[in-house]
């Protein structure tokens, strides 16, 4: 127990010595989460993009945007539909939506982008086809279905946003 507790002391006084700092310190600026905090997302102007938007709200602030930011967030949200699994009477079983998103951090002006990037999400969703067993074809269960997957990528596209910004914030001086 002893030698435990020496080796996580020296692991954690070589982690000093080596430049790490946790990502949600308090520094000079404030903490990273009072600077997501700082960001104002352009709107939105299809429902995908919304949903993307919704979920960065969310996740920089459960209060809404700052009245006062320092950041501006833009998105460019492209999404595709792919069939993975195709029987040989063309009856889709599975679908891959694909969603694509580009960001740029500006300062609150416009003028000066600070860092941009883009990353994907990519979510699977069963289609319920024609001619599987006793169950009529369903529009709806199909539509539910790729909503729920489009859901599921916004998602997973904000936190890696997120998690992007946060590192980019925390490295600022």
């Amino acid at each position: 127990m002893y030698l435990l507790r020496i080796f996580a002391l020296v692991g954690l006084l070589s982690l000093s010595a080596c430049g790490f700092k946790p990502i949600y310190a308090v520094k000079q600026g404030g903490s990273t989460s009072t600077q997501l905090q700082n960001i104002v997302i352009a709107p939105a102007g299809d429902r995908t993009t919304q949903l993307v938007r919704n979920s960065l709200i969310s996740q920089f602030s459960n209060s809404g945007e700052s009245e006062s930011p320092q950041y501006f967030l833009t998105l460019t949200i492209s999404e595709a539909v792919s069939s993975v699994l195709v029987r040989r009477t063309t009856d889709i079983q599975r679908s891959n939506l694909t969603l694509r998103a580009q960001y740029r951090l500006q300062t609150a002006d416009r003028r000066t982008v600070l860092t941009s990037g883009n990353t994907v999400s990519i979510a699977s969703y069963n289609r319920v086809s024609r001619d599987f067993g006793t169950i009529s074809h369903s529009e709806f269960a199909n539509v539910s279905a790729e909503k729920d997957a489009r859901k599921r990528a916004a998602v997973s596209v904000a936190e890696d946003i997120t998690r992007r910004l946060s590192a980019f914030l925390a490295t600022r001086s």
